[in-house]
């Protein structure tokens, strides 16, 4: 499972773990900004995993 999985950081020190075969990086980036906006992020661990 890890291995189809790309992590990217994002300001602050969100961080989100998606599948490249899923989402494209265009669409990543778009998602941590929004939930970053939203503060949808975990508090305790800073991540989003899909």
């Amino acid at each position: 499972m890890q291995k189809n999985i790309k992590k990217i950081g994002r300001s602050k020190g969100t961080l989100a773990f998606l599948n490249e075969k899923k989402y494209h990086l265009k669409t990543i980036i778009k998602f941590g900004d929004i939930l970053h906006k939203k503060r949808e992020v975990d508090q305790t661990s800073h991540k989003i995993i899909f």
